[in-house]
This record gives C-alpha cells, structure tokens and sequence, in this order.
C-alpha cells in the first residue's frame, strides 16, 4: 500500500498545531534539534498526545543524544532516552577544554557574532552533557595559559558558567604551553574517561615535531585529544595531526555558529558510549507486529552501528543490539503512537539493511502501526455561546462505559483537555470557555476500557459576540461617519487616501537655544568692543532732531496753506455778497445812459480786486514752498557736515 509524502528541510517543518494535523505522520530522519522551528518543538507533544498524531525518528550524528534530544521534547515523546541509565550508564568523565583567548578571537562573522562568545557559549553548552560526578576543567591562553575554571567537580554548573562568561579576548597565540598544563591535570585525575578538547583559530609557529613528545605523553596516559579550527588562519594540518595522533577527532567550520554544535557532540562522542561503531546483528527482543512478514527463519541483515540510548520502562523494545540497548522501540504516547530506529537508514550503518529484500515490509509495517485509522464517523458541531464554545458530539456507538474527551489548542499553542457529558444516547455536549480571539483546534475522541477507538477533528473560529457586530446595511454607521465627516473604506487603498489630523509632540529645542545665546552674546562683545553703542546712539539723537525738525516744517506749512484757503474763501464770499448789489444797482437806474459802461466798470473793478487778493495769496504759498525747500537743503548740507 502506498503512502503520500512530503519531503522538506528540517527548518521548514510545520509550526503550528493546525499545520501540524494536516499530515498524519512526522519521520524525522537523523534531525538535530537546533534545526527544527520553535512552534514545531511546541506542538508536536500536543501532536501526537491530543490529536493522535504518529511520530518516527531514525538515528545518526544529528540525533538522539548526538542531536540535542536529551533537555528537549523529545525526551518525553520518543520511547527512548537520550541519557544513557542503568547497566549501560557511562562511566565518570574528566574533561578539559583549552580557549584560545588571543585578540583574533574577538573577530565576528557576518552575523555579528564573535568567535571568543562562540567559544564560550560551546563550553557553557558541553556541561549539559557531564554529570555532578563528572570533572570539569577550562584553560585559556594567548601568549601565556591560565585557569578560568580549575578541575572541579560539576557540583556547582552555574559558578562555572559564569567563570567561562567572564572570558576575554586579548594578546597573542602560544598552544603549546597551555596543551602540556591541561595534560598534566589530566593525568592526575582516576577517571575512566580523560578527554581534552583544543579550540583555536590561529597558529604559534610550532611544527609537529615540537609537539611529538607531549602527543605521546597523552596517548601514553590514556588520554584522549580532539581540536577544533575556526577561521582561515588556523594550523589546520598540525591541529589535524595532533587528534589523530592522540586518539580524538579533528573538526574545521568556518561558520562560527556550529561550534557549540561540534562542543556538545564532541563531549558525548568522546565517551565512547554514544556512537556505537561496531557490527552487530539486532536480536529480536518481543514479537511485534511491526516484524509481520520481515523475520523469516530468525534471519535479519547486520548494522554498522547505532546511537546509544536506553528503553523507556513502559515502552516496547522490538530490537536490541549486543550491547543490550534498544535499536528498535515503540509505545503509544496519549492518542498517538511513536517508533525510534536508532540505527541509520542512509546507508552508512544500514547498507545491509537497505539491500535486505524485507526492508521496505518493515517501513511499511512501521508506518501502518504508528498512523491509526480510529472511527470518525461521529459527527462534531461547534457554535458561540457568548463567550464559549457550545461543543456537540454525536456517535452511533452506543457502548456502555464509553468516556468521550476532548482537547482544544489556540493559535498561542497551549492544549488543554475537557469532558463532554452526555445528554442523550449518543449525544455528549461540553461547554469551553474562551478566553482569546482567534481560531481554536478540536479533537473528540472516544475511549473504552482505556483505549481510543475513535477521533474526530474539528475547528472554532472565536469572534465578537453578535451585539458588537455591525449589521450589512447599518443607517445608524452611515449616520455616524457622516457626522464625523468620516468615510468609509471599502478597500485597502482606501485607508491611504484619509486625510489624518494634525498631530503635537514635544521637541527639545535645548541646543537652538543655546546657539541663540552664544550668537547674542558674541554680538554684545562686538557691540562693546567696536563702540557701536556711541555710534547708534548718535545715529538715533540725529534722526529725532531730524524728524522734529521736519514736523516743525509740515506743521508750518498746514498753517500757511489753511490761511491760503480761508482768504480765498473770503474773497468768493465777498464776490457772491456783491454780485447781487450790482444786479440790483442796474434795476434802479434802467433810464441811466450810461449803464451798461457802469456795469462793466463796475465787474472789472471787482474781477481786480479778486486777482489782485489771488495774486498774493499765491505769492504767500510760493514763499511757503520756498521756505520749505530752504529748510530741506539746510537739512542736507547738515547731514554732509
């Protein structure tokens, strides 16, 4: 029977429960677990436990212990233990790391982190992997060596953590002296496992030959070397041959952030005790189904190795290797079922497993196994009751004894379980509160006599109640945006073409000030200095005495003009008050001869007077105008003297 897959990378793996229940099945194929996302590692618990999801993991350098398992989730899902107890238990570990801490360790790579932090934090990052029993010792060295931390026991792991934080980087490079003190402690120590790791990232100008005699000291005293180069300017030919020589392993990267990865690996390799790489033919350890159709007449192909690990006391160890240590285990975990192969399926353990011609049965038997088909015919309804979720479930299995559970996560990926009671045959309901907006995951299932046998998948999407809605076509809405001079938006672009109110804030304009009161101040020294004081002053008195002056002049002037005008007003007056006397003269005299010459004489004489009295009138205002342009050219030779 064949299967739909999806292959992807470890970092791209699902990250939310609702992404998760999409697969049936997780196989994590020699996975470490710095390399899967966060929400992963969050739900799949909740997975596998809540939904009955099914989970298969397969071994590796990257796995396991090897892969971080032990202080995660994995070392409660997996039927397996990362650490390693009982009868296999490792033996006590003497460790000793030598730092370089010379000042080219204070280099960054691209992601702005250093190497000497790197460093420290891969030290910090190997005591999770040592015991209180273990030993423990950090040396550090430029041009000279010294204890951060002196061989201990890890009784206290947060003082040491906090001596190695306090590790800085400075000077030159000089190994050697600080590889010889670290094999001198090391020699004194009485644990089985010696181990020393060396991290540099440069050189001291010292060749294999001047390192041969302590090379063989170590090997001498059962004590095992490992280096690791960081960088392009490292010895990495003398680093190479130093581990080979004393019984450990060589590690390069130029990516700074796998260090601790190699730091950690290392420690657990180093023991002898993790990577099992020896051949061996896995014994049959329980009759399984998961073996159907793959064991005949006990025959099965040999493996390479294996990642140790220890078997779970409630679990099923289907397979153990010579060492009496599961290679094949399975339990069910909450609704949901996980396998642990502890070999490889990549061909460098398992090469005569992948040619075995009954390998593809035995994935195939795991997979059936771990992927439970249960009953989903029930049928599950949820609705909004207020603030909770009204839960309604309907089987047609009516058996006596049945419980029904469920199990609801929100999108924060928090799981929490409920009991359904039942309200009718076949009919259970269950109220959940809910606390947060947002859509939340349900899983029904029906459990007899302690085992599920059937589930069923739903999901709740929590909103606002019904009285906080607005209804399609809401006059009262429309009212409001009206009143407002508001608008409505009707799509995203719409959002960009309200105009915004002018908005305040406080600005400190401290500095603009004090430029102001260094300016002002500079202008009062000039002011003082260049005696501008006596110039403005003297400036200032002329230009009033001008402007009296002037005022005098145009006051003078108004008087002369106003009396212009009143003595021409007077003399039209005057004509007006005797043009009438003359009209009437000419009535009384009509018989006269001479009347017509009198009346003519008599207007020639008064048009006189009226010219002559003009004439000097104007004569007043031009001697006024001449005045006036006397006093402005007096003004201006003034102002030239």
């Amino acid at each position: 029977m064949g299967s739909n897959y999806t292959m992807i990378n470890a970092k791209a793996a699902p990250r939310s429960i609702n992404e998760l229940i999409e697969y049936k099945g997780i196989f994590l194929c020699n996975t470490h677990v710095d390399d899967l996302p966060k929400g992963f590692l969050e739900n799949i618990e909740s997975y596998v436990k809540d939904y009955g999801g099914a989970v298969i993991t397969t071994g590796g350098n990257n796995s396991y212990a090897l892969g971080g398992y032990k202080d995660s989730v994995f070392e409660d899902i997996l039927p397996v233990s990362s650490d390693k107890k009982g009868k296999n238990e490792i033996p006590e570990i003497s460790l000793t790391l030598v730092l370089d801490r010379s000042s080219s360790m204070s280099a960054s790579d691209e992601g702005s982190f250093s190497k000497i932090n790197l460093a420290k934090e891969a030290a910090i990052r190997s005591l999770d992997n040592l015991r209180e029993t273990d030993n423990i010792g950090v040396v550090t060295f430029n041009t000279e060596y010294s204890w951060a931390v002196p061989m201990q026991k890890l009784s206290n792991k947060d003082e040491v953590s906090d001596k190695i934080s306090s590790i800085r980087a400075d000077g030159g490079t000089s190994i050697y002296s600080a590889l010889n003190e670290a094999y001198n402690k090391q020699k004194e120590s009485n644990a089985k496992i010696k181990h020393i790791v060396l991290l540099t990232d440069g050189q001291d100008g010292m060749g294999e030959n001047e390192y041969k005699d302590l090379v063989n000291d170590i090997k001498n005293n059962k004590i095992t070397l490992s280096t690791v180069s960081i960088g392009t300017d490292s010895n990495n030919k003398l680093l190479e041959w130093l581990s080979s020589s004393a019984g450990g392993r060589y590690y390069h990267s130029d990516i700074y952030t796998d260090v601790p990865r190699i730091f950690a690996n290392e420690i657990l390799i180093s023991t002898g005790e993790y990577l099992i790489n020896e051949e061996f033919t896995p014994k049959i350890a329980a009759n399984h189904e998961i073996l159907n159709n793959v064991i005949e007449e006990g025959k099965f192909p040999s493996l390479l190795g294996y990642v140790g690990t220890s078997i779970k006391s409630t679990a099923i160890e289907v397979m153990s290797s010579h060492m009496d240590e599961p290679i094949l285990a399975a339990w069910q975990y909450g609704i949901g079922r996980v396998v642990s192969f502890t070999s490889d399926v990549n061909g460098q353990w398992s090469k005569n497993l992948l040619a075995f011609e009954k390998t593809p049965q035995l994935f195939s038997n795991i997979i059936s196994w771990t992927m439970i088909d249960y009953d989903d015919s029930g049928t599950l309804n949820i609705t909004q009751e207020g603030s909770s979720a009204k839960v309604e479930y309907e089987t047609n299995n009516h058996e006596k004894n049945k419980k029904v559970k469920g199990a609801y996560t929100f999108e924060e990926n928090t799981t929490e379980e409920f009991e359904l009671k039942q309200v009718a045959p076949g009919k259970y309901e269950g109220i959940v509160p809910m606390n947060k907006l947002g859509f939340y995951s349900f899983n029904i299932t029906e459990e007899l006599q302690g085992k599920t046998i059937a589930s069923q998948l739903g999901g709740f999407s929590y909103q606002y109640s019904p009285e906080y809605k607005f209804q399609e076509t809401s006059n009262s809405l429309l009212a409001l945006v009206e009143d407002t001079e508001g608008k409505i938006i009707n799509s995203v672009e719409d959002i960009y073409e309200i105009k915004s109110n002018k908005g305040y804030t406080k600005k400190n304009i401290t500095n603009l000030l004090l430029i102001i009161a260094m300016l002002l101040f500079l202008f009062d020294i000039i002011y003082r200095r260049l005696g501008l004081k006596r110039y403005i002053n003297k400036k200032s008195f002329v230009n009033i005495k001008e402007k009296i002056y002037i005022k005098k002049i145009n006051h003078h002037r108004r008087e002369k003009e106003n009396r212009r005008v009143n003595d021409v007003g007077n003399i039209d007056n005057k004509y007006k008050e005797d043009k009438p006397i003359l009209k009437e003269t000419m009535k009384i005299n009509p018989e006269e001869g001479n009347l017509d010459l009198k009346h003519e004489e008599a207007n020639i004489n008064h048009r006189s007077l009226y010219k002559d009295k003009f004439k000097k009138s104007k004569s007043r205002s031009k001697n006024t105008r001449l005045d006036t342009q006397e006093l402005l050219k007096m003004k201006q030779e003034r102002n030239e003297d």
